[in-house]
Parts: structure tokens; C-alpha cells; sequence
């Protein structure tokens, strides 16, 4: 009898484990797409799940509460359907699901749940003279194929907020960039917009209506690209869209009075209770005038005592003190080109 030497024994160990999760993935399911991307919350839709070896499928799972799924629909090779309740309270933004079949788990895939109603992109609608005509405060769901531009027209007012924002690369229907421009009546573009800081790939535009009259908004792949998977969530109204919230943090339990900040709508304030466990990413939904943005902004939240700065505190003098240690959280706003910011605090040798 011949004995594996120690490195032949290790070659043999993993050509097994590499059979082995070869086997897994040819019974496994595939879960490619869920469509639509997204609904409203508080209605119920019928959702498709498309890819492979689906045929056993025995449940939809949902990891976050709020999505209640029903008995399923349609189930065959390729295609699984389920009725989605969306509950009123239903926590707006991303959501994960994917099947069980009796012989395993699928990919886990997102669904989006936004506050306003879902329409469909109609074509044609590549110009200004066909644009899809839709409400303010409404999702529209499409999608960017080759060479694709989707356009859409609205009505407002002069002084009126319109902000739009995208969907589309945060989806994770495959690598998507987006641009968005809004156009007034005559073709002037108001508003370009590819990457944001905090949408990434996904831009968003928000501005005070100039005049009275019909707003075109326009999007497309920021090359002209675009494919079957390039689907996109569009959500157009006189929500706010603020760039940047203070506070970015506070400790966990306490309530904040967040101040967002947009150059739309300026500076305002909205209280939010904190969660009562840490979370590195921790989404806040602003609200203004009973309409919330369509996504967060992000917070961190922690186990240890949160401090602002209170001005004038831009010298050693006149530094924000504490007779606290650390840890703790130090905040403050740089507003002003060479501006500083100083704190004290306790602290053992």
C-alpha cells in the first residue's frame, strides 16, 4: 500500500471540497433578478424571481421585517412568483430575499421599498418632444438599454422644490452609471449630475423651480451605454434631498435633533430616536413638509458618550470642553475655509 504524502494528502483535500461545492452549485438554486426592483409600501404587488433550477422552490425568504410573502405563485425552471405585502410601516430602502428549494438556498438579491407611488417607463420616450408625462412624488421603474435616454415631464410651479434621484447602480442588477439632467421647457439644461458623494454612481438633483411651467428629466448611461440589467427606481417630486446631516453620529438609545442640509430647502431640523444597539451604518430617512426622501443618510451609532461643538470654539481658549474621558465622540462642522476646531477633554496618564 502506497502512503499520501503530506503535500499529495493536502492536494487530495481540496480537489475533494472543490468537487464537492461543484456538486452544491449544480442542484443549488440561481437566483438571478427580482422584478420589479421595488414597491410602495402599504400595497401588495406580484413578484417575479427569474434564474435557474427553481423548479423545488418552497419559500421566499425575507431577512428585514415588513415584507409579508404569500403563498407562491408560478413556479417552473426559470420563474417563481409570489404575492408581496408591503406593510404600511414597512421600512423604507433595501431589503434582501432569495429562495429556499428542497435542495438549497439561492444568491441573496435586494428589493427596494420607497414611499410613493410605482409607475412604469412608457416607450417611446428618448426626447423632449415624446417625454413620458408623470406626477410629482412618483417612483418610476425602467430600464437603459444600449444607447438609451428615458425622458419625463412635469409640472410645477416657480418656487416650488423639484428633486429627482436615482436608483440604479445601489439596485445590484450589475455595473450601472447613471446621469440625470433636468431641462426646462425650452431644452436649457438647470441640472446635470453624474456621481454624488453620497449616491456614488447614483445622482440626484434638487432645486427651486425658476418659473412656472413644464420640466423635462432626463437620464441615461453616462456613456451611452446600458444593457437588460441596467434598471433603474427614478423618484421625481418635492421631497428633500439633503446632502449631509449633522450631527453624523450619537450614542445609542438617545434622541438627536439632526440638522440636514441641501441647497434646495437649506438648513432643517428633524428629531430621531437612535437605535438601542451600535450599528456602524445607520440609515435616517430626512422628512420635510410630510414627505420623506426616497433614501438615507447615514449615521453612526455608538456605545459612548456623543459631544457637539458650541462656538466660538476656534482656539485653544475657547475649545469645547467636557469633564468626560474618552471614549467619546467629538462633532463639529468646518464651515469656513481655515477654520479650526477645538475640544477638551479629560484624560489618565
Amino acid at each position: 500500500m502506497r502512503l499520501l504524502t503530506d503535500s499529495a494528502y493536502r492536494w487530495l483535500t481540496v480537489a475533494l471540497v472543490l468537487g464537492a461545492a461543484a456538486g452544491a452549485r449544480a442542484v443549488a438554486p440561481e437566483l438571478a433578478s427580482v422584478l420589479p426592483t421595488g414597491g410602495q409600501r402599504g400595497t401588495q404587488i406580484e413578484v417575479s424571481f427569474h434564474g435557474d433550477r427553481l423548479q423545488d422552490a418552497q419559500e421566499i425568504i425575507s431577512y428585514e421585517p415588513g415584507l409579508e410573502v404569500g403563498k407562491l405563485g408560478l413556479v417552473t425552471n426559470k420563474v417563481v412568483t409570489a404575492q408581496i405585502k408591503i406593510v404600511p410601516d414597512c421600512r423604507l430602502g433595501e431589503h434582501h430575499l432569495r429562495i429556499r428549494t428542497e435542495t438549497g438556498l439561492s444568491e441573496l438579491r435586494t428589493f427596494f421599498v420607497g414611499p410613493y407611488p410605482v409607475v412604469a417607463e412608457q416607450e417611446p420616450n428618448n426626447d423632449l418632444t415624446n417625454a413620458q408625462k408623470v406626477a410629482l412624488n412618483t417612483t418610476v421603474t425602467g430600464v437603459i438599454t444600449s444607447e438609451d435616454v428615458d425622458c419625463f415631464v412635469v409640472e410645477a410651479r416657480k418656487g416650488d422644490r423639484l428633486s429627482a434621484e436615482v436608483e440604479g447602480m445601489r439596485l445590484g442588477r450589475g455595473f450601472f452609471d447613471p446621469r440625470l439632467s433636468v431641462l426646462d421647457s425650452h431644452g436649457t439644461v438647470l441640472a446635470d449630475v453624474d456621481d454624488t458623494q453620497l449616491g456614488m454612481q447614483d445622482p440626484f438633483i434638487s432645486l427651486i423651480v425658476p418659473a412656472d411651467g413644464t420640466y423635462i428629466l432626463r437620464l441615461r448611461e453616462a456613456t451611452y451605454g446600458g444593457n437588460d440589467n441596467c434598471h433603474y427606481r427614478l423618484h421625481i417630486g418635492a421631497f428633500p434631498r439633503p446632502t449631509a446631516v449633522y450631527p453624523l453620529g450619537g450614542k445609542a438609545g438617545e434622541t438627536l435633533a439632526l440638522r440636514f442640509f441641501s441647497q434646495a430647502t437649506g438648513e432643517f431640523t428633524q428629531p430621531v430616536k437612535l437605535p438601542a444597539a451600535p450599528s456602524e451604518k445607520f440609515g435616517v430617512f430626512a422628512e420635510l413638509d410630510g414627505l420623506p426622501a426616497p433614501s438615507p443618510n447615514w449615521l453612526r451609532v455608538y456605545d459612548f458618550p456623543n459631544m457637539q461643538e458650541k462656538s466660538p470654539n476656534q482656539d485653544r481658549e475657547h475649545a469645547t470642553g467636557t469633564d468626560l474621558a474618552p471614549p467619546l465622540a467629538l462633532n463639529g462642522v468646518i464651515s469656513q475655509k481655515g477654520e479650526e476646531d477645538w475640544f477638551r477633554f479629560k484624560a489618565t496618564k
